[in-house]
């Protein structure tokens, strides 16, 4: 296994990306994340220069970000609907993931509750990273956590 320093927001927010015109690639020597727009003609995409060489001259340094599954997300809100204590908060959350736009919903329910607001969106972020290192896992990397990885004390 490889062993790289990943920032955890960086990856994150790739793997996040809702863009289909938009690749997050990993550099597997670095561990920098970079993100390639389709949008833009080749001319544009090459305005880091160092960047096109190295993906011309070594892919196999390379490794494409996968996009985080929506699943994720969901199986993250029902376990935090399930351990809310209040009884009224928890059944207008479990209400929210039946609806279409489920997400857009639970957040519009979690916002009448604004101290759990923090708690949600840290339990979120360490679900999503979880998946992340498992999925580096079985590209043979693992990622180095950083300080910014721990938690806020919040859950």
């Amino acid at each position: 296994m490889q062993t790289l320093s990943i920032n955890a927001d960086d990856l994150l927010t790739a793997l996040r990306e809702r863009n289909p015109q938009v690749e997050s690639w990993l550099d597997r020597q670095t561990g920098d994340i970079y993100q390639v727009s389709a949008q833009f003609d080749d001319d544009e995409v090459q305005e880091d220069p160092a960047f096109h060489a190295a993906m011309t001259t070594t892919p196999e340094r390379w490794l494409r970000l996968p996009r985080l599954s929506g699943d994720i997300g969901f199986q993250a809100m029902r376990a935090f609907a399930c351990n809310v204590a209040e009884p009224g908060l928890q059944m207008a959350l479990k209400a929210a993931l039946g609806r279409q736009r489920a997400f857009f919903h639970f957040r519009d329910v979690l916002a009448s509750t604004p101290a759990l607001v923090p708690v949600w969106e840290q339990q979120l972020r360490e679900r999503a990273l979880a998946w992340a290192d498992a999925w580096l896992a079985a590209q043979g990397i693992v990622r180095h956590a950083e300080a910014s990885d721990a938690t806020d004390g919040c859950g």
